[in-house]
C-alpha cells in the first residue's frame, strides 16, 4: 500500500492497542517523514500518503483519512508531454511538488484522490471515490470526478441526522 504505513500484516496488531494508540503510531510514521500532523481522528494505514522528498502534507486536528485514499503531492506527467513535444531533453525532467492541506475536521472518503496543491477546508467532506483537483472551501461536501460542491455541511447534517447512531469514542 503506502510507503509510509505499516505493512498490512502488522496493522491488526496496532489496532488491538486501541484506536488512540493506532492513530498516534500512523501520525508518528508520517511525522518522521516530514509531514505536519495534528491530533487526527483517523489516519488509515491503507491510504497512500505520497512521501516525496519533503512529505508535503499538513493534516490538522480531527481529520479523517479513510481507506484507499491517495494524497498525491507530486506530478511528473509534464516530463512525458514536454518530451513528446521535443521541448525537453531526454536527460531532463519536469515535476511539480505542492503541499496538500487537510484542515481541521476535514473528512476524506474511501478511495478519494487528492491532487497536488489542494487544500480541503475546515469541516469539509470529500465523497468516496472523488478526484479533488481544486481547493475545497470550509464547510462544503464535494463529490465526483472532478469533485464538485454538492451541498453545505449544514444541509448534509440535517438530511443525514436521522440515519446516525451516537457512539462514545474510546480513549486510552
Amino acid at each position: 500500500m503506502l510507503p509510509l504505513s505499516l505493512p498490512l500484516a502488522v496493522a491488526p496488531l496496532v489496532r488491538r492497542a486501541g484506536p488512540a494508540a493506532y492513530r498516534r503510531f500512523v501520525a508518528g510514521v508520517l511525522r518522521r517523514r516530514g509531514a505536519e500532523v495534528g491530533e487526527a481522528l483517523w489516519l488509515s494505514s491503507r491510504a497512500y500518503y505520497d512521501p516525496g522528498p519533503d512529505c508535503l502534507l499538513t493534516i490538522e486536528d480531527g481529520v479523517v483519512v479513510s481507506n484507499d485514499v491517495r494524497l498525491l503531492t507530486h506530478d511528473f506527467s509534464m516530463t512525458n508531454v514536454a518530451r513528446e513535444l521535443s521541448a525537453l531533453a531526454e536527460d531532463e525532467s519536469l515535476h511539480m511538488r505542492s503541499r496538500i492541506v487537510l484542515r481541521r475536521n476535514a473528512f476524506v472518503g474511501m478511495g478519494a484522490i487528492v491532487l497536488p496543491g489542494v487544500t480541503i477546508g475546515r469541516g469539509s467532506v470529500v465523497g468516496a471515490g472523488s478526484v479533488v483537483t481544486k481547493d475545497v472551501p470550509d464547510g462544503v461536501v464535494v463529490a465526483g470526478n472532478p469533485a464538485r460542491a454538492v451541498t453545505s455541511i449544514e444541509e448534509y447534517h440535517v438530511r443525514r441526522r436521522g440515519e446516525q447512531v451516537l457512539e462514545r469514542t474510546a480513549t486510552d
